[in-house]
């Protein structure tokens, strides 16, 4: 069984970031451009349900995170719960 952990991760210091730098490094790191639609100012994913923020870091890898369905995208704690 894999087993996944958490990298060292500081939230505050990724929630300073700007979009674009947001962006900029999802881009860099997996080589494809992330729709800017679903990434607020804070530089964390919105629900691609209904807008709002999630607060969950857009750089986190999508195995660790709550709420993500393959396929679709990150959900926010209501919407993902239907």
């Amino acid at each position: 069984m894999l087993k996944l952990s958490a990298p060292a991760f500081n939230k505050q210091r990724s929630i300073e970031r700007p979009k674009a730098q947001v962006i900029a490094v999802i881009e860099r790191l997996t080589g494809v451009r992330p729709n800017p639609e679903f990434i607020t100012d804070r530089g964390t994913d919105a629900c691609v349900i209904c807008g709002a923020d999630t607060e969950v870091p857009s750089q986190l890898h999508v195995n660790l995170r709550e709420g993500y369905i393959d396929g679709v995208g990150q959900c926010c704690a209501s919407c993902g719960s239907d």
